[in-house]
């Protein structure tokens, strides 16, 4: 079974250079901003003429923004220059479709322009991907179906870019959350392990150290004042390069 690709930014170009034992593959792309794309037109396997890739998303427009991006002035090969085989699928909001062995579900979030999570399902397992969504009151935007697609995750992939005092305050309309929200929706949805990503560029090791600190803390805190049941954030991780999370 080849992994599954969550978005296409420039970790994708390390992604491609590591052996592989397969030759078609699947990505789900949660919206189209330049961060999400950048790194597909140096994916490695798109250069290998017996490699397929399925892109699956929600905006109908897609297929034309990542043609675009590999065009003129932009990139030297066209998206039909490649030699890999590259096709798009469109899904509608609240699908749920197969993808490469993976039974998944998507749901619409709160992002300029529209993002969308994925809530990744195979045996007994379940992985949720959210990034690029604001959620505005807690979840209770309309566009927000945060309980359907988050409960009782084993693992959570979350959006956590904004301090607390920033998504309620100048960057409310932005389409990102924090480490706080993450603590209370994790805590609410009964997730198992939560990994905070979509770091702020403006934040160095130090910062996201001190971040991750704060969590925990607030983590601790809610437990003990709640009384979680023993498998809610059993484990909550600070993603970043090469980490590797057992489900």
């Amino acid at each position: 079974m080849a992994p599954l690709l969550l978005d296409a930014g420039t970790g994708l170009r390390e992604a491609g250079l590591r052996a592989r034992h397969f030759t078609e593959q699947h990505l789900l792309l949660s919206h189209l901003h330049w961060d999400h794309i950048q790194g597909l037109p140096f994916y490695e396997p798109l250069f290998d003429p017996d490699f397929h890739l399925t892109i699956h998303t929600c905006h109908p427009w897609a297929e034309e923004a990542l043609r675009t991006q590999m065009s003129e002035p932009f990139f030297p090969l066209s998206f039909d220059q490649l030699p890999a085989r590259i096709t798009v699928e469109v899904h509608e909001d609240q699908e749920m479709f197969e993808a490469g062995g993976f039974l998944v579900y998507v749901s619409k979030q709160c992002h300029p322009g529209d993002s969308f999570g994925y809530r990744i399902c195979r045996g007994d397992r379940v992985v949720v991907f959210s990034t690029d969504a604001g959620r505005k009151d807690f979840g209770r935007c309309e566009k927000c179906k945060c309980p359907h697609l988050f409960a009782a995750a084993d693992l959570l992939i979350y959006d956590a870019m904004l301090s607390e005092e920033e998504e309620k305050g100048a960057k409310r309309d932005w389409g990102h959350s924090s480490n706080v929200s993450a603590v209370r929706f994790g805590a609410l949805c009964k997730v198992r392990q939560l990994a905070l990503t979509h770091h702020s560029p403006k934040n160095d090791d130090a910062k996201l150290d001190a971040i991750y600190a704060e969590t925990l803390a607030l983590a601790e805190e809610r437990r003990t004042a709640q009384k979680w049941p023993e498998r809610v954030l059993e484990k909550i991780w600070m993603a970043r390069d090469g980490l590797e999370i057992t489900v």
